[in-house]
């Protein structure tokens, strides 16, 4: 029996882990071997450790190190807890995401909500916490797990949004909420060790109270959780509808339930063995091996390879021997990025099966792989094509693109499909159900083949290759894509090639390195630099193809130098309560932009803006732009996009006011990253004021207020002090997910390397090239932070503006996930309420509406500019993702922030 054959559940009862040590021992000496675990209640801290790569031999030896280290009467879950993320720290492990490439089994923790008829499987159902399934932390669902109402040591804790505590079975008349596929993988046998909490008598447990004080502990923490009267045989019934159907019995310890599985039963296990041997690990083995071999599945006597049928009970069953059922492949599990509830990047109309609607995702994905079929891969052009595309198990040798991800459960599932062919735009609908496949297949019809465009030479060549697109949403959000080249020829009479190349990657990936899952854009504008002070733009969208024939369109030089166009046209307004006058000044500054930009994309931009106003069913989006570039100066951000035909496709308007904008650095070493688990922030922030202060500068009144913000409920930042050694400490061997500035800064457009942050004690202060050292990378760049620069320029001389030459890529080069830094210098308390603003909508959010996207919050705060009449409100530029989104990772001694009424 291979790995995927078995999924082992572990049902704790009693708080010994040495129990599971041994359970283990003789299952792994046994014939069965399994690819997971699921535990609930006091067995997850056993199953998160074997998961992180710990032997059974391992655990006892730290378990009973650890047990007889406790000088408190019992133990507490939170003990545990800790003792548990000390060794997943040995490991370097510790969120679920830490454990993707481990050979160790895969493990899943089983919760329930104290507040309503809901069970969930960790870190899976994660989402349903408003948390990423892959930086959840492991502790904390270990902690949630073995919580158990009645007991006070065992309190239930809060994760996310919920309130929970162990599975121990349904209450009367309660069929819970839980999608059992996710926990046991479907077609597998299950194989459930059970353990029920030891009680003793009281002579032997004053035997044990005087003879083994370090058991007797335990002993009295199994005692409360025995008075608190949890059923685990219950909960085990009701994997009746996850498990295969290659063994059922009937289990007399749940009379009238038929499971499916193999039920180990330690709640027989002479307790008196205790006191004999002091050593329950043993003694589980024993018990563990002689069961084993009573159902099959012993060392000595192989697994039966029969089906056990079972309407009547134990004693009367027969079996008769026949062929395993037929499988589908078994895919992958993996987990991706979790996506949001809602958010912008696909087509409304997608459903999932079942009952879920709306714009919440249907659960944790696994991985499909497309594959795009057509009549004639050697077409005539303008011939009709029929193409149809599917999702399979395989990977298909002509289709490149994938994977795309599918919900682990078995119920329909029903995507849009968007088909790109040339000019041809077309939408289909594809319907995938575990375990068959794809059920309904999109059909396209008569698609004609694209005519062949003359070359530079105006001459048609015989046959060119040209590529299908094919992109999948689920619920509002896309979650895959697929190419496939064909080659058109001219005329029947042209020649075919003897075999079409397979596409490496699709085109809106090209140069730009992003994250497992991440989605593309509704527009990708990438800019090169092929001159002095000349660049070409290239364009892509999802939703249509944009023409390249004529190069020449998608190229403009600059007149004058691009660094001193945001000095002479913004910088100059900046701190100052704006007039009508300089409001009508700035949106003339923003048009000039535009016009700097290259013609083609002004056609570009018109198109997709007419595409999205002519399709009414709403599944062409814009609302996000990423912008890739090395050319840091140009704040393409700012253009004012205006539409100068007779009837004009859209208003003008500032783009980053009109659209979620996010710019990067095209740089191999940089990661575009779509989400980001906060567990810490870090502030560091100086007014300048004191005495002792090296250089000398003008005070920003704003900056200390700023710090105490943060520090404050619900943030609670750790304050990092101003000075040089504090800083390269922290950013050495440091652990945050966001780090705030708040400070002076130089820069110098001729030297973006030595862009310094002025400290409290030093003359230079930190230098930008000194953040993206290796140290620094394996240090806070570890934890891939958000950086917020809220820092504005010491001196107003020379070539010296804003903050975003040398240090947005110094960060990004660090690690960091993104950065946020203004184009030209802040000197105004606007700042302050800037940062204010973005950690409430970004990170807090509000009862009613939830944290909003980088690029979302971003685009608020600027479109307050002309009704605050502040140019501060619009100089902030985002390096990375608009559709990043920020969660709180709690741990149980830190609550998620909620925003203060």
């Amino acid at each position: 029996m291979t790995t995927s054959d078995v999924t082992l559940v572990l049902l704790g009862g009693s708080v010994d882990l040495s129990r599971w040590t041994g359970a283990l021992e003789a299952i792994r000496e046994s014939a069965v071997a399994y690819g997971r675990i699921v535990a609930s209640s006091t067995a997850s801290p056993f199953a998160a450790l074997v998961g992180s790569g710990y032997s059974p031999e391992d655990i006892r030896k730290y378990w009973n190190e650890f047990s007889a280290s406790i000088k408190e009467e019992s133990i507490s879950a939170d003990q545990i807890g800790d003792w548990v993320g000390s060794l997943l720290e040995k490991k370097g492990v510790r969120e679920f995401g830490d454990l993707k490439g481990s050979e160790a089994p895969e493990f899943k923790l089983v919760a329930r909500d104290v507040e309503e008829a809901a069970v969930l499987t960790l870190p899976d159902d994660a989402w349903k916490l408003g948390l990423q399934p892959d930086e959840l932390g492991i502790v904390s669902a270990v902690r949630a797990s073995m919580s158990i109402p009645e007991v006070q040591t065992f309190a239930p804790v809060r994760l996310g949004r919920r309130r929970l505590a162990g599975y121990h079975g349904p209450r009367k008349q309660e069929r819970p909420d839980w999608n059992w596929g996710i926990a046991v993988r479907p077609e597998t046998v299950v194989l459930c060790v059970y353990s029920e909490p030891v009680v003793l008598g009281k002579v032997r447990d004053l035997v044990s109270r005087v003879f083994s004080p370090s058991y007797y502990r335990l002993l009295t923490t199994d005692k409360a959780i025995h008075q608190s009267q949890i059923n685990f045989p219950a909960w085990y019934g009701r994997l009746d509808e996850a498990a295969s159907t290659e063994i059922a019995i009937e289990d007399t310890n749940v009379p009238g339930v038929s499971m499916r599985g193999r039920l180990i039963n330690l709640r027989n296990l002479p307790s008196w063995k205790l006191l004999e041997t002091d050593n329950m690990a043993e003694a589980a083995k024993a018990e563990t091996q002689s069961q084993l071999d009573v159902i099959g599945f012993g060392a000595r006597r192989g697994v039966q390879e029969q089906i056990w049928v079972s309407a009547e009970p134990k004693e009367q069953a027969t079996t008769e021997r026949v062929g395993p059922p037929p499988r589908a492949p078994e895919p992958p599990l993996i987990h991706g990025p979790g996506s949001p509830p809602t958010g912008s990047g696909g087509p409304p109309t997608g459903s999932a099966g079942g009952d879920k609607g709306g714009d919440t995702p249907p659960g944790p994905p696994f991985t499909v792989f497309p594959k795009i079929d057509v009549s004639d891969e050697h077409p005539v052009q303008t011939f009709p094509l029929t193409i149809t595309v599917s999702l399979e198990f395989k990977e298909d040798p002509k289709t490149a693109g994938g994977p795309v991800n599918v919900p682990v459960d078995n119920e329909p599932h029903v995507f849009d499909v968007h088909l790109l062919l040339g000019r041809e735009s077309h939408w289909g609908h594809l319907t995938f159900q575990r375990p068959m496949g794809t059920t309904t297949a999109p059909e396209f019809l008569d698609i004609p083949a694209s005519q062949l465009e003359a070359n530079k030479q105006d001459v048609v060549d015989n046959h060119l290759l040209y590529e299908i697109y094919v992109n999948f949403y689920l619920e509002n959000r896309w979650c895959g894509e697929a190419a496939r080249q064909i080659e058109v020829r001219a005329s029947k009479e042209s020649p075919s090639l003897a075999s079409i190349p397979k596409l490496e990657t699709p085109e809106w990936r090209d140069g730009l390195l992003v994250a497992p899952g991440t989605p593309p854009p509704d527009l990708l504008i990438r800019i090169e630099n092929i001159g002095s002070q000349e660049f070409e733009w290239s364009v892509f969208s999802p939703y249509m193809k944009f023409s390249k024939k004529d190069v020449g369109n998608m190229r403009k030089p600059l007149s004058d130098p691009p660094y001193t166009y945001v000095k002479d046209n913004f910088e100059k307004f900046s701190g100052a309560v704006l007039s009508d006058g300089q409001i009508e000044t700035l949106y003339s500054s923003c048009g000039l932009i535009y016009d700097a930009a290259p013609q083609g994309f002004h056609k570009a931009y018109r198109e997709l803006c007419a595409e999205v106003a002519k399709d009414t069913s709403g599944r062409t989006r814009f609302e996000t732009i990423q912008i890739v570039s090395n050319e840091p100066f140009v704040p393409w951000e700012l253009m004012r996009v205006s539409d100068p035909s007779e009837v004009p496709a859209f208003e003008p308007e500032i783009l980053c006011v009109k659209h979620c904008v996010g710019r990067w650095i095209a740089r191999d070493s940089n990661q575009l990253r779509s989400s980001l688990h906060v567990h810490e922030i870090a502030v560091s922030a100086s007014d300048y004021k004191a005495k002792n202060v090296v250089p000398k500068v003008a005070p920003l009144e704003w900056a200390v207020e700023e710090k105490k913000f943060l520090e404050s409920e619900p943030y609670g930042a750790t304050s990092i002090p101003l000075q040089l050694p504090a800083l390269k400490k922290f950013l050495r061997e440091g652990s945050a997910e966001i780090i705030h500035f708040s400070c002076h800064g130089e820069t110098d457009v001729q030297l973006p390397a030595k862009a310094t942050l002025k400290t409290e004690d030093h003359p230079v202060g930190l230098q930008a090239s000194w953040v993206s050292m290796p140290e620094v990378r394996t240090g806070a760049g570890k934890r891939h932070p958000l950086v917020f620069l809220n820092a504005c320029q010491a001196a107003a001389a020379g070539q010296v503006i804003g903050m975003v030459f040398g240090w947005p890529e110094a960060f990004l080069q660090m690690g960091a996930t993104a950065c946020i830094a203004p184009l030209w210098k802040v000197i105004d308390s606007r700042a302050k309420e800037i940062a204010e603003l973005f950690y409430v909508d970004a990170l807090c959010g509000t009862p009613d509406c939830p944290p909003a996207a980088l690029g979302e919050t971003l685009r608020k705060i600027r479109a307050q500019w002309k009704e605050k009449r502040s140019l501060t409100h619009l100089g902030y530029v985002l390096y990375g993702d608009p559709t990043t989104r920020l969660t709180w990772r709690p741990t149980a001694a830190t609550p998620a922030p909620v925003l203060p009424v």
